[in-house]
């Protein structure tokens, strides 16, 4: 092999590995910039606890929430309190 194939197979190797790399760290870019969306109620829990005011927030501001934790309305809820 002459020394001037030796260089090219080095250089075509090292570009390469760049090239993987690259995309290596695009592809960590692209999910580093993915934001999470959480629902308001979720994000104050660790400030405010998780049941202490939980089921007052659920009932005023997401009704769906509310209804998916207890399985049931706030009116049942509340009709179950009487």
């Amino acid at each position: 092999m002459a020394p001037s194939e030796i260089v090219c197979a080095g250089v075509s190797l090292v570009a390469s590995l760049l090239l993987c790399e690259l995309e290596k760290i695009c592809k960590e870019k692209r999910k580093k910039k993915r934001s999470l969306w959480i629902r308001a109620w979720i994000s104050r829990r660790n400030r405010l606890g998780a049941s202490s005011t939980l089921l007052k927030e659920l009932s005023l501001e997401d009704k769906e929430a509310y209804k998916n934790h207890l399985r049931m309305t706030p009116e049942k809820f509340d009709e179950l309190l009487i």
